[in-house]
């Protein structure tokens, strides 16, 4: 674990589509179901709940003991709302008016964080679209975790059940990967379980199933992660997905002087080198396949040019041609 992250406790979250919850039966089933979770649950993400506004939803839930933010959809279609405990505060939210997405800021520990509750359409081209849309909202140097029903999968073999894996024809994967790298998260459940199948929503007759609800980790807080569960839901036909994370806080560098051991500096290796070393670059790449995170190393031209004199001057006193290795290239 890294040395300048400390966790202070454990924050949980829950997404599902829960498929109307117009009914008000179905609502207090929903409810109590959360109420009976082995874990308080703190931020709970709800998709395609067929509220209309903000008057509605807070009736909904108004003795629920949770408080509640809503993009509000029609009464029979989309609508986002997500509900939060006291154990969190809201400081911001931001909406569409489409009903598909729901951004929270909130304050939790003295720390800052964003969850995104997200509602992607079932087609295409619409649902490229609107996940295309979704980078020019969502700042990444914020942590920001994204929840919701995407409609979408990463990997068709894996994530799906009962459909032609080669047929990508109708798939968003490309378009899905695009904005999770752009807002700097993983995939956390397929991270967790790199090589099982496990399923969100399935047919009636088991016929079709597949991983559409997902969490997207900010990289920062992977190693903090402590689970990520699919839990079936009595009251829709998709699975809900909880994840519980231990929100790390960054400590401040202390006071100090750092101090080169000069030493290092006669190394003929370091000498005919570049100068400049440039921290690699995390990548999304295949995560989702390999389990793991990629990383590439940017090219290092530019700091050869910066040190053309000193490597010209050491290669004359060498006599010997340098080798240098091919810059690695973004795959």
């Amino acid at each position: 674990m890294a040395p300048f992250l400390s966790f202070i406790m454990a924050l949980s979250i829950l997404s599902l589509n829960c498929n109307g919850i117009r009914d008000q039966s179905k609502r207090s089933g929903l409810l109590q179901w959360l109420r009976s979770l082995p874990v308080s649950v703190d931020v709970v993400c709800l998709q395609e709940t067929h509220c209309v506004s903000v008057a509605e939803c807070s009736s909904w839930f108004r003795s629920s003991g949770f408080d509640s933010v809503v993009s509000g959809g029609s009464s029979h279609s989309c609508g986002c709302i997500v509900l939060f405990r006291p154990t969190v505060s809201l400081v911001n939210s931001w909406c569409d008016s489409d009903g598909r997405f729901l951004q929270c800021e909130f304050s939790y520990c003295a720390k800052l964080f964003r969850v995104c509750c997200i509602y992607g359409p079932n087609r295409n081209p619409a649902r490229d679209l609107f996940l295309d849309g979704l980078h020019s909202e969502i700042d990444p140097s914020i942590p920001t975790v994204l929840a919701g029903d995407f409609n979408s999968v990463f990997d068709r073999t894996l994530d799906r059940f009962g459909s032609d894996p080669s047929d990508s024809s109708r798939e968003s994967s490309a378009s899905l990967l695009s904005l999770f790298y752009s807002c700097c998260v993983l995939d956390i459940w397929r991270y967790l379980h790199p090589n099982d199948s496990g399923f969100t929503w399935t047919r009636w007759n088991g016929a079709l199933a597949s991983r559409i609800d997902l969490f997207g980790v900010p990289y920062v807080w992977v190693p903090s992660v402590s689970s990520c569960d699919i839990v079936p839901c009595p009251f829709s036909d998709h699975c809900a997905v909880f994840l519980s994370v231990d929100v790390p806080d960054v400590v401040p560098p202390g006071p100090g002087l750092w101090k080169l051991n000069t030493s290092t500096c006669l190394l003929k290796l370091l000498c005919r080198g570049p100068l400049e070393t440039k921290l690699p670059e995390i990548t999304y790449q295949n995560c989702h396949e390999k389990g793991h995170l990629a990383f590439n190393c940017p090219s290092r031209t530019t700091s050869q040019e910066n040190n053309t004199a000193e490597t010209s001057t050491s290669n004359e006193q060498d006599n010997q041609p340098e080798n240098v290795d091919p810059a690695s290239e973004r795959q």
